[in-house]
């Protein structure tokens, strides 16, 4: 309660007249919500006039909850302030803030930035204890919290033959090892390359073809069941609108668009119709919508001229080249150096270049810059980065082939060391494959010492 009502009592004419203003006004809400001081799931007059009897001192003596919920501004006092901000609850005119802010604390009118935290507890776990094979996890999605997806190919000993597992699947409780195999070939598992979703009953994989998985079966593109392209090799990245808007990229350096009944080729600077030819391999794919989307590209054997690290841009109608980078020396003032990840949020195009760190760029008039925060924590270290993604502005990750990543919160990068530290004090070294992110769950992945078993690290945010 306000100790010092008796200046509150003289503007208690102004809240009457507003209480009367309102009066036929009410916002509907879930209960135990700020303003709701009855607790009945609605904001209304009925609690604008609980909180005058507050500041008034007037019986009964209000509970701990009524105290909480009447103090609308977070200061600690419950007044007219809080009155004023109830009024707009009611009335609708609260701020409505793009998803990178949120609503102010102490003013639910205005609009502040929206921090995230640097607190997250790692959880670890390794699969595949069958030696002279190779086991690695290559790419991971996350749906929700209770259903995350990596995939990759790894070996469990005392399967026979070694037998190949090419998926482990996040239920909430724990991780299963079923393998992915499509119901419709008898060809058994295969190593998987790539895998994105939308919701539990709508997921997608690939290694040669894609493969999607209803939440019951999986079903395979290719080899007879549809008119997906032969020999273009792997698909090394996917991304999609949704299910009837999917593009594929592939080891040939083509991308392939799903329309929802039928794959066809799109036109690209990188195609070559053939997985045996410059050996182009995409290593990121991301968009905002249909009409905005990236594909970047290198080739695995050499830099140059001829073949350069390649950043293509959608814009709906076709493929441009928006970037070629073609040698390794630093540019000052430009994007310049290796470049493995692109990803996009608002107006803004990120990118992380070995050389000077974190490139912002906006979408719409193509002016971009360093933005030196990154700096603190060596760009270098990034040099190879494997992930570059996010939740909004003040919300994103990135991370190395050797296993340490950053986080920038809105105010600073952290520098995290807890994953190579753990494999560290295993005796191991590592080898990180990617990361994603989706709310407050983190998850990264890779192989560890060239392939003597596989490993993903959980992360949740505190």
């Amino acid at each position: 309660m306000n100790r010092n009502s008796r200046s509150s009592i003289l503007a208690i004419p102004i809240v009457i007249f507003i209480c009367l203003f309102v009066s036929q006004v009410q916002a509907d809400l879930t209960r135990d919500v700020l303003g709701d001081v009855n607790n009945d799931g609605i904001v209304n007059v009925l609690d604008i006039v609980r909180v005058v009897n507050i500041i008034l001192e007037n019986n009964p003596v209000p509970t701990d909850y009524e105290l909480w919920a009447g103090d609308v501004n977070a200061d600690e006092f419950v007044n007219v302030q809080d009155i004023i901000v109830i009024v707009s609850v009611i009335m609708g005119t609260m701020a409505e803030c793009p998803d990178y802010l949120i609503t102010c604390e102490n003013d639910l009118t205005d609009c502040c930035i929206q921090y995230s935290s640097h607190e997250i507890t790692w959880e670890f776990e390794v699969f595949g204890d069958s030696p002279g094979n190779i086991n690695t996890l290559k790419d991971g999605f996350i749906i929700n919290e209770n259903d995350i997806w990596i995939v990759g190919e790894y070996y469990l000993s005392p399967q026979p033959n070694d037998f190949l597992f090419n998926m482990i699947h996040w239920d909430g409780n724990e991780w299963n090892t079923t393998p992915m195999e499509p119901d419709n070939n008898d060809y058994g598992p295969y190593y998987l390359y790539s895998v994105f979703g939308f919701a539990p009953d709508d997921l997608w994989t690939g290694v040669g073809a894609p493969v999607y998985y209803n939440g019951s079966t999986w079903f395979e593109y290719g080899h007879n069941n549809s008119n997906f392209p032969e020999d273009l090799g792997g698909i090394d990245e996917m991304w999609g609108v949704s299910s009837e808007e999917m593009y594929l990229g592939m080891d040939s350096g083509d991308i392939i668009f799903w329309d929802g009944d039928e794959f066809s080729i799109m036109e690209t600077s990188t195609g070559t119709l053939s997985q045996y030819l410059d050996l182009v391999e995409f290593i990121d794919i991301f968009g905002t919508d249909s009409n905005h989307m990236w594909a970047l590209s290198y080739n695995i054997m050499q830099l140059n001229e001829d073949h350069p690290i390649t950043l293509q841009f959608y814009n709906g109608f076709e493929w441009v080249d928006q970037y070629n980078i073609d040698n390794w020396e630093p540019i000052e003032g430009e994007i310049s150096g290796t470049i493995y990840n692109a990803w996009a949020y608002g107006d803004t195009l990120y990118m992380i270049s070995g050389w000077y760190g974190l490139w912002k760029e906006s979408i719409t008039t193509g002016e971009g810059y360093y933005d030196g925060s990154i700096d603190d924590i060596d760009p270098w270290i990034y040099v190879h980065g494997k992930s570059l993604v996010g939740n909004h502005y003040n919300d994103i990750f990135t991370v190395s082939w050797q296993g340490y990543y950053g986080h920038w919160n809105g105010v600073d990068w952290y520098h995290g060391t807890e994953i190579r530290e753990y494999f560290d004090a295993m005796g191991v070294s590592i080898s990180c494959k990617g990361l994603h992110v989706k709310d407050d769950i983190i998850i990264a992945y890779g192989d560890a010492n060239g392939g003597q078993f596989a490993w993903v690290a959980k992360g949740t945010r505190n």
